[in-house]
């Protein structure tokens, strides 16, 4: 029954409609005919994309021979020494996704740059031999933190975070507030 619940049905508003002006209506499954979309967020929307993107998977990996590639969910990276090839492979996975798996990769979220300046995504930046934080983690953990009212409960999640991250710099920002009792300034 979760496979086939309808998202829209009983569906619960945290904001007022007023919050979703401006969010294009292809973000949203109330502007989707029916049967087409699901609701993200959820595990089963997280399941299936990986049933359904397994075929991008095996299709970069093993017929093109990527060994630096990473997906989660509909975001992924390539990283290669060969620039042409990244060039020629961006038209390849577009004409694969279009013609195999009816989607359509977003024009403007695609990137090109040197291996060295690293690759954000999903809120850090991936280097060849380490992972950092992204900028908008680094300043709402900061923020966070700062208010007076930050639980131990968010102390500890940041905590494992940055430790995931192995930022020493925000690691001793965190500990130095919970020895002060929160508040960080």
């Amino acid at each position: 029954t979760i496979l086939f619940n309808d998202p829209l049905q009983d569906a619960v508003f945290n904001c007022p409609r007023s919050a979703w002006q401006g969010l294009p209506s292809s973000k949203s499954l109330f502007h989707q005919p029916k049967g087409v979309g699901i609701a993200i967020g959820n595990l089963t929307s997280q399941l299936i994309s990986n049933i359904y993107l397994d075929q991008l998977d095996r299709f970069v990996t093993i017929e093109h021979g990527f060994k630096h590639y990473g997906r989660y969910v509909d975001d992924f990276y390539l990283v290669s020494t060969d620039k042409r090839r990244l060039i020629e492979m961006t038209s390849i996975i577009e004409d694969y996704t279009n013609n195999h798996l009816a989607l359509k990769l977003h024009p403007h979220k695609r990137h090109l740059q040197e291996c060295q300046r690293g690759v954000a995504f999903l809120g850090a930046v991936v280097y060849p031999h380490r992972l950092q934080p992204g900028k908008r983690l680094k300043r709402n953990l900061l923020a966070s933190l700062s208010r007076e009212d930050c639980s131990a409960e968010t102390q500890a999640s940041y905590r494992g975070l940055v430790k995931h991250y192995k930022h020493k710099k925000l690691l001793d920002s965190i500990d130095v507030g919970e020895k002060s009792g929160g508040g960080y300034n």
